[in-house]
């Protein structure tokens, strides 16, 4: 039987998350995808990729049987999953799980719900992926990594083995973070950043090695 689901989120990377849908329903039908929420006037009763903007975020509540992704995470506001989070007030069992067919995923590792995992990436053995974590494209977490929630893992980013990420991060696209390092809650990887030492909270590091850009609170 088909799920009803909506994409939390119309941008660029929520139209991308309606692919992992498409190219999963073509290999075994699971998704009936209704369609996008946005707060964004100008989406409304738009369509892209073949699915209309149904409303505002607040009107989840229409649906009382459909599940939800939310693909809201970007670099400028790192809190912003778990506001709209707060105010959907919606059980987690309302939120789906979705992991593209080309995913390496152990089937000793754990994914929360609300996590999508996009094309092509690996998640190794005993490694724990919490709830509403975006996965884009490439990404590889090791071994024993621990993602906690509401975390962005960009594109071909690289998590070693034991690498512990924190809430609320985003990983930058190409970073490469060293064995057993920790990342701080919010804290922000720049692109293409070698990390080899533990990231403080509410900060955002770049280059090679990281080194200290700014405090998020500066921003």
């Amino acid at each position: 039987m088909l799920k009803d689901i909506i994409i939390v989120g119309a941008g660029g990377t929520g139209r991308e998350v309606a692919t992992v849908i498409d190219e999963i329903n073509n290999l075994e039908r699971k998704w009936n995808l209704l369609g996008f929420l946005d707060d964004d006037t100008e989406k409304y009763r738009k369509e892209y990729n073949g699915y209309p903007v149904l409303g505002p975020v607040n009107t989840a509540t229409n649906y009382p049987t459909c599940r939800f992704l939310l693909v809201l995470g970007n670099h400028r506001d790192l809190r912003l999953t778990k506001k709209v989070l707060d105010r959907l007030g919606l059980a987690g069992n309302r939120f789906a799980t979705v992991v593209h067919p080309s995913v390496g995923l152990s089937k000793y590792a754990e994914v929360g719900p609300g996590t999508i995992v996009m094309q092509n990436c690996v998640i190794a053995p005993n490694t724990r992926v919490g709830s509403h974590v975006l996965v884009l494209p490439g990404a590889h977490i090791g071994h024993d990594c621990d993602v906690a929630d509401h975390v962005v893992i960009a594109p071909n980013a690289v998590l070693l083995g034991g690498v512990c990420i924190r809430e609320g991060c985003y990983i930058g696209a190409n970073a490469t973070i060293l064995q057993k390092i920790k990342v701080g809650p919010r804290a922000c990887v720049g692109m293409g950043a070698a990390v080899f030492a533990d990231v403080g909270p509410d900060v955002t590091v770049v280059g090679n090695p990281a080194r200290l850009l700014s405090h998020r609170g500066d921003l």
